[in-house]
C-alpha cells in the first residue's frame, strides 16, 4: 500500500486507499465490465449492420451511390433494432409471469426495473455565488468549500451568540481502532459503489492494514 505519512490531509489518505485497493482487486481478480443495457437486447445481425452502417456514413459524401446505400441500411438498422427490442421485451415479460406465478415478489421487482428505467446523464458542475456554471474539479471543491464556510459564518454585527471554547480536557478521545474494525464488518455487501468505485467487499477485504488506514482517516477528519 502507498506509504502515508504521518500529517497526511484526509484526501491523501483517501486516495492512496482507494488507489492502493483499487490496483490490487484488479491484479488479483480482474475488472468484469457491465455491458450496456442496449447489448442485451441487440442481436448479432443488427450489431453486423450498425458497423456497416457506420463505415458507409464516411463515405457517404463520395457519390450518391454510396448516400443511397447508407439512407437504405440505416432504415433496415432501425427496423432491426425495433425488431430486436420487441423480442427482447416479450422475453422479460414472460420471466416475469413466472416469477408471478412462483410469487417471486423481489424477482418481479427487480425485472420490472430493468425494462423500464432509463440511462440518466450524470453532471458533476455547479454553480458559483454569480450564478456561473464551474465545470472544473478545482472549482468546484473551491465553491462547496465556499458555500460550507458561509453557513457557519457569523454576520459581523451579530452578537446573538459568544463563541465556545473547547478546552482539550472536553475533546473526546480518538475512534478506537476496534471501533473502525467494527464498522466496516457492519457494511453490506452487494452494494453500489460511490464516486470513487470501492465496494465494502473490497474495504472488508484489505484486512488489518486497510482498517488501520481508516482509522488514521477517521481520526484526521475527527
Amino acid at each position: 500500500m502507498t506509504t502515508i505519512e504521518e500529517k497526511d490531509e484526509p484526501h491523501n489518505i483517501w486516495t492512496a486507499l482507494a488507489r492502493s485497493t483499487t490496483e490490487a482487486a484488479e491484479n488479483t481478480i480482474g475488472r468484469k465490465k457491465k455491458k450496456p443495457k442496449k447489448d442485451q437486447w441487440t442481436s448479432d445481425e443488427t450489431i453486423f449492420l450498425i458497423e456497416k452502417k457506420r463505415k458507409l456514413k464516411a463515405l457517404q459524401n463520395n457519390s450518391a451511390e454510396l448516400r443511397e446505400k447508407f439512407k437504405m441500411i440505416k432504415r433496415e438498422v432501425q427496423r432491426k433494432a425495433r425488431r430486436d427490442h420487441e423480442r427482447w421485451l416479450e422475453r422479460e415479460c414472460k420471466e416475469a409471469e413466472k416469477m408471478h406465478q412462483r410469487s417471486y415478489i423481489s424477482g418481479i421487482y427487480r425485472k420490472v426495473k430493468d425494462i423500464t428505467s432509463k440511462n440518466k446523464v450524470q453532471q458533476d458542475c455547479i454553480k458559483d455565488s454569480n450564478g456561473d456554471v464551474l465545470m472544473e474539479k478545482s472549482q468546484i471543491l473551491h465553491r462547496l468549500r465556499q458555500y460550507t464556510e458561509d453557513l457557519y459564518r457569523k454576520p459581523d454585527n451579530d452578537n446573538s451568540m459568544e463563541p465556545i471554547v473547547v478546552s482539550e480536557e472536553e475533546r473526546k478521545p480518538d475512534n478506537l481502532l476496534d471501533e473502525v474494525k467494527d464498522a466496516i464488518l457492519l457494511l453490506k455487501n452487494s452494494k453500489a459503489p460511490g464516486k470513487d468505485q470501492i465496494q465494502a467487499e473490497l474495504i472488508k477485504e484489505a484486512g488489518n492494514l486497510g482498517a488501520q488506514v481508516m482509522h488514521k482517516l477517521c481520526n484526521t477528519i475527527w
